[in-house]
């Protein structure tokens, strides 16, 4: 699996230190599918080595730890808009996010926003 989305269910998530207390909260996540999902944000697990490569050089970042698995946080709020959050490992170990794309403008970063997400749901087909 190169790829993993999934939505949280805040009721659902434990406290640290709670009974049953999971620190990756897998009870409260809902696997979803990219493609078409609209209105809700959701995260993406990236675990292959080769996808997180790609992605990084796209989005010119230069300074991350391609080896560790990264996060998106994918806004998908309306056809064609949506915003996303890269959240990667620094070269030193540094937790690092950067914000990749937002609403459709002239001057926005939509085109490389648009291209990350299609390159997501490429890879969700491939599992």
């Amino acid at each position: 699996m190169k790829i993993r989305a999934y939505t949280l269910d805040s009721s659902k998530l434990l406290k640290r230190g709670a009974p049953e207390y999971d620190p990756h909260q897998e009870q409260a996540k809902t696997d979803v599918t990219l493609n078409g999902h609209i209105g809700q944000e959701c995260y993406v697990e990236i675990m292959d080595e080769e996808l997180r490569k790609e992605l990084f050089s796209m989005c010119n970042i230069a300074n991350a730890d391609w080896t560790k698995p990264i996060c998106v946080s994918l806004h998908i709020f309306e056809e064609d808009k949506a915003f996303l959050t890269m959240y990667y490992l620094g070269i030193f170990g540094n937790p690092v996010h950067r914000n990749i794309g937002c609403y459709v403008e002239k001057d926005s970063d939509y085109g490389l926003c648009q291209k990350v997400i299609d390159k997501l749901v490429q890879a969700e087909k491939e599992r």
